[in-house]
């Protein structure tokens, strides 16, 4: 399905009833051409296009129908990666997950697993199986820690979907992590405003109101890099919390920030 170079010029040999000598003329040598092919050299880009024209010469352009250069030259990761990205849009992700892993895995492009899992967890949270939704979910972020992603954006969609179906514990400790490894993102990520936020309404659903202030307070001493709406988000948060712990009556008196 995906070949490297070396294999498409053998196959391309093979179409056009080309022997390895014929290339001789173009300053390839049989041997040098051979070890292309069996992947043993590396070919850099000027040898693959002197490799290309001679193929245009020796079947009067003929290969042009088959590979473009850049087809030609495409290494195979880039196949993969190229293929997986039009698989990826398709509605039938769940009946051909197996069949995707195998390549992922194979090629061991760790980012594709980490996504095909990633998009597993949603399509089960919106199928309403909360048990494949988390499995899917968890394998996503050890995927993404055995590859050295930071996993935050997947520790803040898990705790959002935990606190959606009302497993409120389970969602504060995703949430937390999802607060803790965004900060190595960047301080003034709209991650971490968004997984505070979440987290504080979290903590009120536990009826954990001081913990909710907590966290947004703590978000409030660098209020000037909330953005997007998220100050004002930040404040609703703050009002229900305080009208839980003093009354409606209290609700305006730290409205000063």
């Amino acid at each position: 399905m995906f070949l490297t170079v070396g294999e498409k010029i053998r196959q391309a040999r093979q179409q056009f009833n080309l022997k390895q000598g014929s290339f001789r003329n173009f300053g390839i040598t049989q041997h040098y051409l051979s070890m292309i092919e069996t992947n043993k050299r590396q070919a850099p880009e000027q040898t693959l296009r002197d490799i290309y024209d001679a193929f245009i010469n020796l079947t009067n352009g003929e290969i042009e129908s088959f590979y473009t250069f850049e087809e030609f030259c495409l290494p195979i990761e880039l196949q993969v990666s190229r293929w997986l990205d039009q698989q990826l849009n398709s509605e039938t992700l769940p009946q051909r997950y197996e069949e995707l892993m195998l390549i992922v895995e194979k090629y061991s492009l760790g980012e594709y697993m980490i996504f095909i899992d990633e998009r597993m967890g949603e399509y089960y949270f919106k199928a309403q199986d909360y048990s494949m939704m988390a499995y899917y979910y968890r394998r996503a972020i050890g995927n993404s820690l055995k590859f050295r992603q930071n996993p935050a954006s997947l520790y803040f969609k898990f705790g959002r979907c935990l606190r959606k179906i009302g497993k409120y514990d389970e969602a504060v400790v995703n949430l937390c992590l999802a607060c803790t490894t965004a900060k190595e993102l960047t301080e003034d990520s709209v991650l971490v405003c968004d997984a505070h936020i979440y987290l504080a309404l979290t903590y009120h659903r536990l009826k954990e109101y001081r913990l909710g202030l907590e966290v947004v307070n703590e978000l409030l001493k660098n209020k000037d890099n909330l953005k997007e709406g998220r100050y004002v988000g930040t404040l609703i948060v703050k009002e229900l919390c305080m009208r839980r712990l003093e009354g409606a009556e209290k609700e305006n008196t730290y409205m000063s920030y």
